[in-house]
């Protein structure tokens, strides 16, 4: 449901129009529409996870919660700036697609009885794995993949500066420039 709301909050951030090949929410039904299902959303899970734990699995689901806006926060104040470093990028990612990521494998390890070493060691997994898929969801952008609903450079039309981007500029500094 975190997630279900992150994405529908994210479409009308962006102006998303397609996600994975079907028309957005906001497209189908409005901007408001997809804001309040977001909202709507977000407060039945946490009216779910306060229903079995009040404590650190709540906690945790806030905290990334509050990471999703901060990563989005920041990704936004990246808009169409060039200077975005591989380690901004980083940052955006662990708060923005890893944090959710995080908080479901600790949530499932804590509830399975899991040690405070153990989660740590799956919450770094986790977070390797949420920066993988976004790097992945990136590359697909470069490559405009129709099979995952990803149109050809819309992040890079979009002022989003990606890895494969960064890195690029890194390799080939005269980039910058075509860029700008």
């Amino acid at each position: 449901l975190i997630h279900t709301a992150s994405l529908l909050h994210d479409d009308v951030i962006d102006e998303g129009v397609q996600r994975r090949g079907i028309p957005t929410a906001r497209v189908v039904w409005s901007n408001t529409v997809s804001i309040l299902a977001g909202d709507h959303c977000l407060s039945s899970a946490v009216e779910l996870i306060r229903g079995v734990d009040t404590g650190e699995t709540l906690a945790g689901a806030l905290k990334s919660v509050k990471d999703l806006t901060a990563g989005e926060l920041m990704q936004l104040e990246s808009k169409g700036s060039l200077m975005v470093d591989e380690a901004r990028y980083r940052k955006i990612c662990s708060l923005k697609t890893a944090s959710l990521f995080v908080w479901c494998s600790q949530a499932g390890a804590r509830w399975a009885g899991a040690s405070d070493e153990v989660l740590e060691a799956v919450g770094e997994m986790a977070d390797k794995v949420g920066l993988a898929f976004q790097m992945r969801d990136d590359l697909l952008d470069m490559t405009g993949d129709d099979r995952f609903g990803k149109r050809l450079l819309d992040d890079l039309r979009e002022g989003r500066m990606t890895l494969p981007v960064i890195l690029a500029v890194e390799e080939n500094p005269q980039l910058r420039s075509l860029l700008e």
